[in-house]
């Protein structure tokens, strides 16, 4: 009798083992499924903020371009060099009929017979465009090169997007830290590490999600915030670019490419900031 009841408690043991292993691995497979989730999200925000062409996302679809191609583009910077992430509009009878999105220096597409007319852009690079052109049964080819400037644009949606990820960083880091204390004697000593690692990476990304997330901020000489003030931005030639107002806290949320700016506030003096990589501004300023 004592040996069966020893017996089935030692089936019931190794039988609650088994199932607190089985959702300890379930737990180890979500949370890496879940890393994996949130890596595409920061990379995405780091190849739109580096490489878009319009601060947006369509650009990372693929082009679908199976028909014979009759148009060859070539695109180079003002160096001579392939510019790579380019958009390309297609007109014709001055309405947009297509857009294409390229991540190479040449690339070629179909146009039916007409008349059209081709425009590349790039952000921080000025625009070019073709003359009109007429396709019929010749190859056309054409050699843009897109000249360097100074380009500002709002970007506040990919602040708001930088925010919401910043957050699941965050949670993301603290659920790693609670589940390895929890199973921290269930887990292989790999295991642990790669928890560890993963959470502190997490926490770093949120930490460089959150710089950016100060964006832009004004203040006066108390440190307070220019709140509702228009901000002209100009070049180094005292040229104007652009007109910004700050909100209620006195920031800007703005893609900017490099340059030398100068920025005027309503009844302030200029202050001029160098901006030496493409990406989201994000600092502070006192006047």
């Amino acid at each position: 009798m004592l040996v069966v009841l020893f017996s089935s408690e030692k089936a019931q043991t190794m039988q609650s083992t088994a199932d607190s292993l089985a959702s300890l691995k379930l737990l180890l497979i979500i949370f890496f499924a879940a890393f994996l989730l949130i890596g595409l999200a920061n990379l995405l925000i780091f190849i739109i903020t580096k490489h878009s062409p319009d601060l947006g996302w369509k650009f990372l679809i693929p082009q679908t371009l199976f028909k014979k191609k009759n148009i060859f583009f070539n695109i180079e910077n003002d160096l001579g060099r392939p510019l790579t992430f380019t958009k390309l509009t297609i007109f014709k009878d001055e309405k947009i009929l297509k857009e294409y999105y390229f991540n190479s220096g040449s690339y070629s597409i179909y146009l039916p017979k007409g008349n059209y007319q081709a425009t590349v852009n790039k952000f921080g690079h000025s625009p070019n465009s073709t003359d009109r052109f007429i396709v019929e049964d010749k190859n056309l080819a054409f050699d843009l090169r897109l000249k360097r400037t100074q380009e500002i644009k709002p970007a506040l949606h990919l602040f708001k997007l930088i925010r919401i990820i910043m957050v699941v960083d965050i949670v993301f880091a603290i659920i790693g830290l609670i589940s390895l204390s929890i199973n921290f004697g269930s887990l292989t000593l790999p295991i642990q590490i790669i928890l560890i690692a993963l959470s502190v990476f997490s926490l770093y990304l949120a930490y460089t999600h959150y710089e950016i997330n100060k964006a832009i901020r004004l203040v006066n000489f108390k440190n307070r915030p220019l709140k509702q003030k228009e901000i002209e931005f100009s070049n180094r030639l005292n040229e104007s670019l652009e007109k910004f107002t700050t909100d209620q806290e006195g920031r800007l949320y703005l893609m900017i490419s490099p340059g030398i700016y100068k920025l005027v506030p309503e009844d302030y003096s200029h202050r001029s900031v160098r901006i030496n990589e493409l990406g989201l501004g994000y600092f502070k300023i006192k006047y």
